[in-house]
């Protein structure tokens, strides 16, 4: 399991996440951030920073998100998968 699954699958199992897809960024710090862009369940509210709480109860500091975003959904290829260079593209968009 790489990091990035490991990462999903804690975020994932929040009761109000349906899913989240975590990628890498460039950062000043180590060169490369963890990011985190997460589809809620319909009907729930939650926070960036209440997220970032249950990953540092569930994984070591470093593994836990710098930034986090909502989205309505994933863009995906034609297999349903989540295509991480499209997520990516989010974040920068978000940082314009």
């Amino acid at each position: 399991m790489t990091i990035n699954n490991e990462i999903e699958s804690i975020i994932n199992q929040h009761e109000s996440v349906i899913e989240s897809s975590v990628v890498g960024l460039p950062g000043e710090k180590w060169g490369e951030k963890i990011v985190a862009a997460i589809v809620l369940k319909p009907d729930t509210s939650i926070t960036a920073q209440e997220i970032r709480l249950y990953c540092k109860r569930n994984l070591l500091e470093w593994k836990c998100p710098k930034e986090i975003i909502f989205i309505n959904e994933f863009p995906r290829n034609k297999m349903g998968k989540v295509l991480k260079e499209e997520v990516k593209k989010i974040f920068y968009s978000a940082q314009d």
